[in-house]
Order: C-alpha cells, then sequence, then structure tokens
C-alpha cells in the first residue's frame, strides 16, 4: 500500500468534506436523538449540518459551509450516551475553561462562542427557530466552537478505550512531523500547566493534526474536565480527576506521595512515544491492512487504553 504524503494531506484538508458518522457500525450505541432535541436535529439536518465526529458525553455536527461545529450533548458513544442529555454542567464548565485558556493567550484551542453568540448563531446560520435556540443554548446543551480542520490522532467507539488509528496511512516524514507537532504542543500546554491550565484529558481522540501554513500542528479539543487550579472546579471534575490519575497510571512517588508527572505531561509523552513507535509496528506483518485484508491488533496505550488496528476509519479517502 502506497502511503500518503504531506501533499495529500493538504490536498484532503482542502476539500472539507465532512462524512456522516449516523450510519457507521464501528459506534457503540450512537444516538439517534433525544425527544428535547427533536426540534433543534430536524433544522440541523434539513439546513446541511451532519455529525461527523463522536465524543463520550456528546456528538459533534458540522457544515462543509460553516468555520464552526456544534458539540451536543447526550449525542456520543457508550454504553449510555442519553444520559448526558439536560446535564448542562458539562457544557457550562467546558464553555469556562475554554475561555479561561484563550484569555491568556493559548491558541493550541478552537475558539468558544458565548451563549448569547451562540443562540445567533444557530438562528443565522443553522436554520433553527429562536425559541428553540435560546432553550438549548441557555440550558447549556450544546456548545459552538471554531472548526478545527484536521485528523484526529485516533478515533473512539464507544467500546471502552479502544481506538481507532487515524493517521496509519501516512509515510515516515508525516510520522515524525506529526510527532514534532506533539512536543511542541506539550512545551504550551507545560506553559499553561505553570499557569495552573491543565486540560487532564489529551488523549488521543482529543488530540487533532491541522496545517498551519505549510507545518503540521497539534490541537486540543474536548475541556469537559479541564481546571484552572486559580479557583474551585465543580465536584464531579475534581472526582473524575482524581480517579484518571489512577486510571492513567501516572507515575507515583511513594516517598514523596505525589504524582511524577501532571496527566497533561504523562499523556502527551504516552502520544509521542506511540507516534515513534507507529511506522515500525504497522510495516510489521501483524499490523495494519495488508493487500486490503483487516487484521485484528492493537498497540497497548496508557491506562488500559489501545489502538485498534483490525478496522481503520479512514479519515481521507485513498486515492
Amino acid at each position: 500500500m502506497k502511503k500518503l504524503t504531506k501533499s495529500d494531506l493538504k490536498k484532503s484538508l482542502s476539500k472539507r468534506l465532512l462524512k456522516s458518522i449516523d450510519h457507521e457500525a464501528i459506534f457503540r450505541n450512537l444516538p439517534y436523538g433525544y425527544w428535547v432535541y427533536n426540534d433543534l436535529l430536524k433544522s440541523l439536518y434539513e439546513n446541511g449540518w451532519t455529525r461527523f465526529a463522536p465524543g463520550f458525553k456528546a456528538g459533534v455536527y458540522g457544515s462543509s459551509k460553516s468555520d464552526y461545529c456544534i458539540k451536543i450533548l447526550g449525542m456520543g458513544v457508550g454504553n449510555d450516551p442519553l444520559y448526558y442529555c439536560e446535564k448542562g454542567e458539562y457544557i457550562w464548565h467546558e464553555r469556562r475553561m475554554m475561555q479561561a485558556f484563550h484569555n491568556q493567550n493559548f491558541h493550541f484551542l478552537p475558539k468558544v462562542l458565548s451563549v448569547d453568540d451562540s443562540i445567533e448563531f444557530l438562528i443565522k446560520e443553522c436554520g433553527v427557530n429562536r425559541d428553540q435556540a435560546y432553550l438549548r443554548c441557555k440550558n447549556n446543551d450544546l456548545l459552538v466552537t471554531e472548526y478545527i480542520n484536521g485528523i484526529p490522532l485516533a478515533t473512539q467507539t464507544g467500546h471502552h478505550l479502544d481506538y481507532l488509528l487515524n493517521i496509519d496511512q501516512f509515510n515516515d516524514a508525516v510520522f515524525i512531523e506529526m510527532g514534532e507537532a506533539l512536543v511542541e504542543l506539550k512545551k504550551a500546554l507545560f506553559i499553561a500547566n505553570n499557569a495552573n491550565l491543565v486540560h487532564n484529558d489529551p488523549m488521543p481522540p482529543n488530540i487533532i493534526f491541522s496545517l498551519e501554513g505549510d507545518s503540521i500542528a497539534a490541537k486540543l479539543v474536548d475541556f469537559e474536565l479541564a481546571q484552572n487550579l486559580n479557583e474551585p472546579s465543580p465536584d464531579f471534575v475534581n472526582k473524575e480527576v482524581e480517579g484518571l490519575y489512577i486510571k492513567r497510571d501516572v507515575p507515583f512517588n511513594s516517598r514523596t506521595n505525589e504524582h511524577k508527572k501532571n496527566l497533561d505531561q504523562h499523556l502527551l509523552d504516552g502520544s509521542i512515544e506511540a507516534l515513534k513507535n507507529f511506522p515500525f509496528i504497522l510495516s510489521h506483518p501483524k499490523g495494519g491492512m495488508l493487500d486490503g485484508v483487516s487484521l485484528s491488533y492493537s498497540i497497548p496505550f496508557v491506562g488500559g487504553a489501545s489502538f485498534n488496528l483490525g478496522v481503520i476509519k479512514r479519515a481521507i479517502t485513498k486515492k
């Protein structure tokens, strides 16, 4: 199989095609709707919007004609995605955290619209009626952010922490540059950490490789568990972050009774190490796609996560 180059990446991203995931069998329990969202989803679909990306708590909707995308609670994947419907505290917190990072002039994340700007956006660009736009935004059922035109490092399927690798089709030169982009993201996030801003979840599905001029850049999305350590965080964030330090196997120093590094640095180190190993693993007879034959093979990551190379969800159409 011919490996794709950065020129192929540029051509693909220039098309801005968003493929619907609504009928893809690889996703676990992907919901088709929720009665409170009926009018909202109907308006989005009628005006050319599509669900193109999944998360555990939310689904992401976009349009090739818009520079923004919409994250809607409860439309994600997993055992019970609808559990998160109308739990607006997640979106309320995420918006505040994204604004906090932007207020400190960090640009490795998308811009986020305020509640009032989101209402006007839904009305003017999505064809949603004013009452429905007002209700969904005031209840924090959704988040409107800048669309990052790029490729996620991996896609989460809702099958625990089993990720589908999105970048296996690229050549070694692209892998190297993606690794360099992750190092730069780690540096920027380290500066944010020193300003007491932490993301807490830079797992592969939340890392997106985009182009800035002629260079590959790594961006972060999904700030639901982020914290501004200069102020209190909601209890649900504190409890989940505390658990993640254990689940993600963050190294612990028993003498000092402290972790050797934080979640941000630990998880980015895992992605950087994985990118170093991918070219070798994907060229091995046991890994990846060979002559169109799908093989089951996983690469261990951190904290029980793994990259599944058996059923690849292609981010770029093979030429």
